[in-house]
């Protein structure tokens, strides 16, 4: 019986089964890492005191008018303006 044209020989079958057990190896390996971190992490939020205090201070509550002008991005631009505005120049004629 004639081999499939498409079918490989021996040693490229062991390969396409090892490349798929490691693969399946990667995948366990990867469910229980994870299933240890969640574990982990319910352990954390079981020990963990419900109606803790916080530890610092309230910070007290500051007019958030203009939020980039508070951290110091833009310029601080005043309310009412100061002064007269300057004269525009009249336009040119045929422009």
């Amino acid at each position: 019986m004639p081999a499939a044209p498409l079918g490989g020989g021996r040693g490229e079958a062991m390969r396409r089964l090892q490349i798929g057990a490691s693969g399946l190896a990667a995948v366990l390996v990867l469910i229980g890492l994870a299933s240890l971190v969640k574990d982990r992490a319910s352990e954390a939020d079981s020990t963990a005191v419900a109606g803790a205090a916080a530890t610092t201070a309230p910070a007290p509550a500051t007019d958030a008018a203009d939020p980039l002008a508070e951290a110091g991005v833009v310029p601080e631009i005043p309310e009412a303006p100061t002064g007269t505005p300057a004269a525009r120049p009249a336009p040119a004629d045929g422009v």
